[in-house]
């Protein structure tokens, strides 16, 4: 029996040698992993600042990374001085039917290279949100549903025939 405890007590302490070696390993690659990161933001930067510069690139599709998000692939002219900001807006959020905040909105539209202020974000959300295109839910803003429409008005008022 002796040795049975002997056994288990030597793989339980060979158990936790190797998961320290994991653990360190996993924390040398979790800081490769930011660097890798880091770098790779740096590069997307220098590229997106040199697409601005140089105007041959317009045309193409333009595709924005996030941190948290699969790509985006926006299928508009990047003209910065005549994008659609409210189609933007629209797009993303149609590729973010779980929500996403203002800040977040936001950061789209700078990694587009699209200049906007954070005031302009609530604007065009709550003209978005009017139009019935997005709502608003905790702090979150969602593509509308079908039964978050606003109520149509007419805009024609009803006559009664002359007679």
């Amino acid at each position: 029996m002796e040795s049975f405890l002997q056994y288990i007590e030597d793989r339980v302490a060979s158990s936790r040698q190797e998961l320290e070696t994991l653990n360190q390993q996993i924390l040398e690659m979790s800081a490769a992993r930011e660097r890798a990161v880091a770098e790779l933001r740096a590069y997307e930067g220098t590229l997106e600042a040199e697409r601005r510069r140089q105007p041959q690139a317009q045309g193409a599709a333009h595709v924005v990374t996030h941190k948290h998000d699969a790509p985006l692939a926006l299928n508009f002219n990047l003209d910065l001085e005549n994008v659609n900001k409210s189609l933007f807006a629209r797009q993303f959020a149609a590729k973010h039917p779980e929500g996403f905040t203002p800040n977040q909105l936001l950061r789209a539209f700078h990694d587009a290279g699209v200049p906007t202020k954070q005031a302009y974000i609530y604007s065009l959300l709550h003209r978005n949100q009017e139009m019935g295109h997005i709502r608003q839910r905790r702090k979150k803003w969602f593509p509308a549903l079908p039964t978050d429409a606003p109520d149509q008005v007419l805009s024609e008022k009803t006559e009664t025939p002359a007679a």
